[in-house]
């Protein structure tokens, strides 16, 4: 596409080499930083007035998820030492997005598949199911897309999202 690509670690990136920017997307970083604060902190130097920072995390130590656990006695299936140093929800998300100078304008999440677990297909334990669980989700969105109610989908996830659970954190925040 011709774009300009700086590929280089943002910490050692001259701010004034790369300018600023209306919109700044991060999908399943943050949990491998140490400092994610920091990088909050950069984003918001790099976005323009009103700009928007998009954070995707995994929707870890949930209720669904502490549920699962608490009630089901499964084991803490999330965490992923040492590659993940950091767990997010909804709720640490936001406060890190409010510590930084960002005010939330929307958030958004995918299925929750504890809800599979809940139904009896248990994808923790059995890879199998993991396979099943993953078609059927897709199925549902297809459906869904097909069947002309995708604001339906978007709305639901929306509302998931405002609940806590689902599987990942899309949160956006304006400058």
């Amino acid at each position: 596409l011709d774009l300009p690509v700086l590929n280089a670690p943002y910490e050692k990136v001259s701010l004034s080499e790369i300018g600023t920017f209306d919109f700044i997307h991060l999908s399943y970083v943050i949990e491998h930083l140490p400092d994610p604060k920091h990088l909050f902190q950069t984003a918001y130097t790099l976005l323009k007035p009103k700009g928007i920072l998009c954070i995707e995390a995994p929707n870890d130590f949930n209720i669904l998820q502490k549920a699962l656990v608490t009630h089901l006695n499964k084991k803490n299936y999330w965490i992923h030492v040492p590659v993940h140093v950091n767990y997010f929800h909804f709720e640490s998300l936001s406060k890190l997005f409010a510590k930084t100078g960002f005010r939330i304008v929307q958030k958004e999440t995918g299925f929750p598949l504890e809800f599979f677990v809940l139904m009896g297909l248990d994808y923790i334990d059995n890879p199998k199911v993991g396979k099943k669980i993953h078609t059927m989700r897709m199925l549902f969105e297809k459906n869904l897309s097909v069947l002309g109610l995708n604001e339906l989908k978007e709305n639901l996830y929306r509302s998931f999202a405002d609940q806590g659970i689902g599987r990942n954190c899309i949160i956006y925040g304006q400058k």
